[in-house]
């Protein structure tokens, strides 16, 4: 299966975003809660706390700057990972 991606805003490594983009991707083709199953690899990697939303549209504001996240749209699901704390 074909899947389009779309970075739309990133604030983080391009290695992390393939990383974000691999999970996701993993998530999506075995039927897992993407954004539960993201949060809890980027934990268990990164370390910190992470946080994932995933749906079909949806907007957001970051108000730090310099946070660490991306934002992208994979097939039809707009995917936000971002690190708080």
């Amino acid at each position: 299966m074909a899947f389009r991606l779309q970075v739309n805003q990133a604030n983080m490594s391009d290695a992390m975003q393939r990383e974000a983009l691999e999970c996701s991707l993993l998530a999506l083709s075995t039927n897992l809660d993407i954004a539960t199953y993201v949060k809890q690899v980027f934990e268990e990697r990164h370390g910190g706390y992470w946080n994932c939303i995933a749906g079909l549209s949806f907007r957001f504001h970051l108000g730090q700057v310099d946070a660490c996240y991306v934002h992208f749209t994979l097939h039809n699901t707009s995917i936000l990972l971002f690190k708080t704390g």
